[in-house]
């Protein structure tokens, strides 16, 4: 994960949490997951030991990557999204 080097505010909303129960909504070409602290990171962890997750056809063209979730969804300006279009790049690009 690329730390976002003060780009977040504190405080700011962040995008509604995925639950198991509506998984298959975000079934698409890719799948950017983000995850907030280490707590985030292990509920991820264990959604993709599920086999709901397991039966997204994202998951099986191997097109989900895990983001940091305070840049993602809480960061603001100009540096802010040129990293997260680095990162979109980096994921994107064979």
């Amino acid at each position: 994960m690329v730390h976002d080097a003060g780009l977040t505010r504190e405080n700011s909303p962040h995008s509604d949490p995925l639950s198991l129960e509506n998984l298959s909504r975000v079934d698409a070409d890719w799948l950017f997951l983000a995850t907030l602290n280490e707590e985030g990171r292990e509920a991820l962890q264990a959604a993709q030991a599920t086999p709901a997750f397991a039966r997204l056809d994202v998951v099986a063209r191997d097109q989900v990557v895990p983001v940091d979730g305070q840049l993602w969804s809480s960061a603001t300006g100009p540096l802010a999204a040129l990293t997260i279009l680095d990162q979109l790049d980096a994921a994107l690009t064979p």
